[in-house]
């Protein structure tokens, strides 16, 4: 049988393809590793829910989303069991008044915070089962666009309380109710949910 021989130079060559090859393999097994789910990269700060008189029908939830990725994600859904729907929402001005309108998506820009609070993006709670009840905790669940989720657990907070990233004194928009008043808000021009 005869042997294959290799110059010193083809010797240099098989030797470095063989290492780029072991390299690559490592490097994908890492990546695969590293890459988990939307969900795993976003922390959630400081959940929590407006607690509400028992004839109130809806509420919202307010939160902070730290995005520990270097790309952009989205919140598309969240969802509770305290209520017959939840809808993302934010406030738009529309002919000087605030209103608040169901969005798509939150978007969760890469390596930042986005703030769901009292004036801006939240979480509504449409159609509650029951009342939510201060000093209690309500469990959810939030939706990322790649289809995974995060469950959480989220304090029930008085009227009066104010997150970190909410503006003291709370604030009043619109001319109609979204199923009353929440904290001195209250949002107008039709009913929560519609569209």
């Amino acid at each position: 049988m005869s042997q294959i021989r290799f110059t010193p130079l083809a010797r240099i060559a098989l030797a470095l393809t063989m290492l780029a090859t072991i390299s690559s393999t490592f490097a994908s097994d890492a990546a695969s590793e590293d890459a988990g789910t939307v969900a795993d990269r976003i922390v959630v700060l400081e959940p929590y829910a407006r607690a509400m008189p028992p004839m109130q029908p809806t509420s919202a939830m307010f939160l902070s989303l730290k995005n520990t990725d270097g790309v952009d994600h989205a919140l598309v859904a969240a969802t509770s069991d305290v209520a017959r729907s939840v809808e993302l929402h934010t406030h738009i001005m529309e002919d000087g008044v605030a209103r608040m309108r169901q969005v798509e998506k939150i978007d969760l820009p890469a390596s930042a915070t986005a703030s769901l609070a009292p004036g801006g993006f939240h979480v509504m709670l449409i159609g509650l089962h029951g009342p939510l009840v201060e000093g209690r905790t309500m469990a959810a669940t939030l939706h990322f666009e790649d289809g995974s989720t995060k469950a959480i657990e989220v304090p029930i907070r008085g009227l009066s309380y104010r997150g970190k990233s909410e503006p003291a004194g709370g604030m009043k928009c619109g001319t109609g109710k979204c199923g009353g008043s929440m904290g001195g808000m209250k949002c107008g021009g039709g009913k929560c949910g519609s569209r």
